[in-house]
């Protein structure tokens, strides 16, 4: 334990431009990661699998993209861990957090007027709406995780009341 107390105040001694690069450098990392196992994919596809390009865009596009988001946990974690100390941050984050998970029920709004009204204001009501609630259950995940870094009482409550309000929202 006394180990773990010693890298922490060692970390924390960091000046802020270390605590950025190690982080932007995580995030470039992650990026050289999903290129390579985007190429490794490609490199691995069928020849038959031209026929349906379309299909095959967006499944490189989705490869891609979990692995970038796979490998950008760690440099995610640091960086919510370097911002630890900073309560006014996370006091605003957390109201941020909040006010985005009432926009679920504008999209439960917007989705529903849409279903009584055909003219374009309804139709994009309506995509806005299934979008913001289709994402819904990611925001939850990500309003749990930010709880676990938050430092006071106050944020991680305000947090946890976000992540309500997106599992409400969320929920068909």
């Amino acid at each position: 334990m006394q180990f773990l107390s010693q890298i922490s105040s060692a970390v924390q001694a960091w000046q802020w431009y270390v605590k950025l690069g190690i982080v932007i450098g995580g995030y470039l990392l992650a990026v050289g990661f999903a290129i390579v196992v985007t190429v490794a994919y490609i490199a691995t596809e069928p020849p038959d699998a031209q026929a349906s390009q379309g299909m095959l865009a967006f499944g490189e596009s989705l490869v891609t993209m979990g692995a970038f988001g796979l490998a950008a946990i760690i440099p995610s974690g640091l960086a919510l861990y370097f911002l630890r100390p900073y309560e006014r941050f996370w006091a605003i984050f957390s109201i941020v957090a909040v006010v985005f998970a009432l926009t679920g029920f504008v999209g439960i709004a917007g989705f529903a007027w849409s279903q009584r009204e055909s003219n374009d204001v309804a139709l994009f009501a309506s995509l806005f709406g299934i979008l913001r609630v289709g994402g819904a259950p990611i925001f939850f995940v990500g309003d749990l995780v930010f709880t676990v870094f938050a430092p006071s009482r106050r944020s991680r409550l305000t947090l946890i009341g976000a992540a309500l309000i997106e599992m409400v929202t969320g929920t068909p």
